[in-house]
């Protein structure tokens, strides 16, 4: 006969803050409109060096030369830390590439002598100008300049008499997107190795959260780890469910917190990697929880070692046949 023993109990504090690796989805917003784009700009979102995110894309409009809008085609998944996000139409930018808003002033005789102020980082600019009947009627950009990071303003200095002349410079300056976190699937962790030998439970001692809505039931499922069997709410989805959270600290079934209502026997392994799936949808996984949420969760793993006896001869009939042992009596 085989039975099993307690041998070892982990407790098992897992902090989504720390040493967590998150699987995110991100989102985008415009941070600077950018100008003088004649197309809408293509998105490229960059994981960050060493990231596993992948498929969050998106898609731009235009509106008389700016940035007007941006739309998520696909939040992605995977992401740990926030992707570089470019914009890239083709182009170069921060250049000046004409003017617009022409006021010819009067007076003028000769040209005036055309400089600019402002701009920000930028420079190299310059341009030229005609006068038809004392005013000034075009402009010529000679040189749109670099690295301009606001529209420069245009100063027109006589050289022969004449006032009022005005313009308006079209600068090429790139848009910029914020990016942010919107959903979390997954918190990975990895820990120390434990070696179970031939049989393990785990259980959901305790869960505190911040950031959580009250009226919202969260499903707690555990991945990356082998089992046999549970004994309590099973998963379509092949990931057990360890609990479920609701207005206080854990609701995990028929016991309050720590009676093991919800628990997974293990076989032999070594575990060295947990992940956790919360979810903000009790029937469906991988809804996941905003990213704003945070969690800690208590688990407990007990390991058990077997035991053999035997049972073949329960009554000791031999040795009772023998006069070793008294008559059994019936």
């Amino acid at each position: 006969m085989k039975f099993y023993k307690p041998n070892n109990i982990t407790v098992l504090t897992l902090n989504s803050s720390y040493n967590c690796k998150r699987s995110n989805s991100i989102t985008l917003a415009r941070n600077v409109y950018g100008g003088g784009y004649v197309d809408p700009p293509k998105v490229i979102i960059t994981p960050a060096d060493g990231d596993n995110g992948y498929g969050a894309a998106a898609t731009t409009t235009i509106t008389t030369g700016f940035i007007g809008s941006v739309t998520m085609t696909s939040g992605g998944y995977g992401y740990n830390t926030l992707p570089i996000i470019t914009l890239d139409d083709g182009l170069v930018h921060g250049v000046i590439t004409g003017y617009s808003n022409l006021v010819g002033g009067s007076g003028y005789t000769t040209a005036p002598l055309i400089s600019f102020t402002g701009g920000g980082l930028g420079s190299g600019l310059t341009a030229t100008c005609t006068v038809s009947g004392g005013a000034v009627n075009s402009i010529t950009i000679t040189n749109g300049g670099s690295n301009y990071t606001a529209t420069p303003t245009f100063v027109f200095t006589p050289t022969n008499g004449g006032s009022g002349a005005s313009a308006t410079a079209v600068l090429k300056i790139l848009g910029t997107m914020t990016v942010s976190f919107v959903r979390t699937y997954e918190y990975n962790f990895d820990i120390p190795d434990i070696v179970l030998n031939d049989l393990g439970k785990l259980s959901l001692l305790n869960v505190v959260a911040t950031g959580y809505t009250a009226a919202t039931p969260y499903t707690i499922r555990v991945k990356n780890i082998l089992f046999n069997n549970r004994d309590a709410y099973y998963s379509d989805y092949g990931a057990p469910i360890l609990g479920l959270v609701q207005q206080t600290n854990i609701c995990n079934g028929t016991g309050g917190v720590g009676k093991d209502a919800l628990s997974i026997l293990l076989p032999p392994q070594i575990i060295n990697k947990i992940t956790i799936v919360v979810d903000d949808d009790i029937a469906n996984m991988n809804s996941g929880v905003l990213a704003t949420l945070k969690f800690v969760f208590t688990l407990l793993l007990e390991e058990y070692d077997p035991v053999l006896t035997e049972v073949g001869n329960p009554y000791n009939e031999a040795q009772r046949n023998q006069g070793i042992l008294p008559p059994r009596l019936n």
